[in-house]
């Protein structure tokens, strides 16, 4: 067995102290259950949150929209088609293929004027997922571009106009740490999206998996790239997968896919002995697909 050795990510330290080790939690577990989602928005204007959270009810974001998988979306554009012991991840060269060009860099400000980035991906024309710390807290200026390669960005940067998150983001060891962003342009209309789906118990543990994202200044990995790896999930809880995949600092907000591409988490953080990520559970489908509709 492999053990981790994933740098920290100083957006996520406050994940790192309590993610469980990489064993199997026994289906239906509770003990690490942190309730119900408690999602609130925000309106992005000039950058910045306007502080007023938006006015919809819990129930009618997590009602379910009548179905338990999306479809992905190839877009109209045409092109042919933390660490583990040693270093198994493979760059992605060519970030203009699918499914690619459905991820991106999300660019932020923190509060002290600092410029950082997580992972994202597209879901719908216009909307992005995320992990929740990414956008939680007095970020300003939020962007998406997808299939950013080093110094090409082979499509146009979009602008965030909402941003959706779990109020228990802020708890000192958080379980809902995930995060949706509204964007300015439907970009994903040219370059398409993910399709997402609820896993059952048995499509997760003990099976491969893959994560992919943009390391931030990692050895060996220059600036702005994509990079993936594919290992094993260890571990579930109702809302969590643990797994042994290899990733760094700024893959935080990356999909955790099957072997279809499909997404199965949403990738937050590890520790010196798992790395981990919110599962898509049917509440967070659910608002998901309610937030993508808007």
């Amino acid at each position: 067995m492999k053990t981790i050795n994933i740098r920290a990510t100083l957006l996520c330290a406050f994940l790192l102290l309590a993610i469980p080790m990489a064993t199997t939690t026994v289906a239906g577990a509770t003990d690490l259950y942190d309730g119900p989602l408690t999602p609130i928005g925000f309106k992005i204007v000039n950058g910045k949150s306007t502080g007023n959270p938006i006015t919809i009810k819990t129930e009618d974001l997590v009602k379910s929209p009548g179905y338990t998988h999306t479809e992905s979306s190839p877009g109209t554009y045409t092109t042919p088609e933390a660490v583990i012991e040693t270093d198994d991840r493979e760059q992605i060269t060519d970030t203009t293929k699918t499914p690619y060009r459905w991820l991106g860099r999300v660019g932020f400000t923190m509060e002290d004027g600092r410029k950082n980035n997580c992972t994202g991906f597209l879901v719908s024309s216009d909307t992005v997922v995320t992990a929740g710390h990414c956008v939680s807290g007095k970020v300003s200026d939020i962007t998406f571009t997808p299939g950013v390669n080093g110094d090409t960005t082979p499509f146009p940067t979009a602008k965030a106009t909402q941003i959706w998150y779990d109020n228990k983001v802020f708890l000192p060891n958080p379980q809902q740490d995930w995060g949706v962003i509204k964007l300015d342009t439907p970009i994903g209309d040219k370059v398409g999206w993910f399709g997402m789906a609820i896993p059952n118990d048995e499509d997760l543990i003990g099976r491969q998996a893959t994560v992919i994202g943009y390391p931030t200044t990692y050895p060996g990995k220059p600036e702005a790239t994509l990079w993936k790896d594919r290992n094993t999930i260890t571990g579930i809880t109702p809302i969590e997968i643990t797994h042994i995949i290899d990733t760094t600092r700024g893959q935080s907000g990356g999909p955790i896919l099957s072997d279809t591409n499909t997404v199965y988490g949403i990738h937050k953080g590890g520790s010196a002995y798992a790395n981990v990520g919110n599962r898509m559970t049917a509440e967070l489908f659910n608002l998901i697909v309610n937030v993508s509709k808007m």
